[in-house]
């Protein structure tokens, strides 16, 4: 009698416990949080988590690398800008690629129909939309549906000219090159403009 009741202990435990996990694709239950696990991805440059949240050929990851790249790098400008400087970093990052893709998002309106949806940032309803599909892992985002893929490749150079400007200036506000966050936006304005002119 106690060893069944040991054995009954020990099986609701275990089911308590699996019960008890958050499913293991919890960001992509619904289109929008799949949008926002993709924008979380390019934040980090996370090629393996970005792959993981969409659907897309070795073709589409390469010209996603890129705006990855310049993203991610974006991001830790913005990390850095705030360490470094607390409220008054913001001015360093407001003409940041990275800033406001969340809200963005979160902004967006999302239509489904069946397995897809289509996410429009409101007031942008002749932009390039954002197309989700359900999987048998959650909702990913159809790289294959991306049709400005001629401007992703043709901006490829300039993106990598970016990331390299933010990264130097990421670099610079690390090692406390500039006094103040106004003094650090006016030099990253300057190489952004040079990355845009080369």
């Amino acid at each position: 009698m106690g060893r069944m009741f040991a054995m009954a202990l020990l099986v609701f435990l275990i089911a308590g416990r699996v019960s008890a996990e958050p499913p293991k694709n919890q960001q992509l239950l619904t289109p929008k949080l799949a949008a926002l696990a993709f924008v979380h991805a390019m934040e980090l440059n996370d090629m393996p988590g970005f792959q993981a949240v969409t659907l897309g050929a070795e073709d589409d990851y390469k010209l996603f690398e890129p705006l990855l790249g310049m993203v991610g790098s974006a991001k830790q400008l913005e990390k850095a800008a705030r360490e470094q400087f607390g409220k008054a970093g913001r001015v360093i990052v407001r003409d940041s690629p990275a800033v406001g893709l969340e809200v963005q998002v979160q902004e967006s309106d999302v239509q489904v129909t069946g397995d897809r949806a289509i996410l429009r940032h409101k007031g942008q309803e002749k932009d390039d939309p954002l197309t989700i599909r359900k999987t048998a892992e959650g909702w990913k985002v159809d790289l294959t549906a991306i049709q400005n893929r001629e401007q992703m490749s043709a901006a490829a150079p300039g993106m990598k000219k970016m990331q390299d400007a933010l990264t130097l200036t990421t670099s610079d506000i690390r090692a406390a090159r500039f006094k103040t966050a106004e003094e650090a936006e006016q030099v990253l304005l300057k190489r952004m403009k040079m990355a845009a002119e080369k």
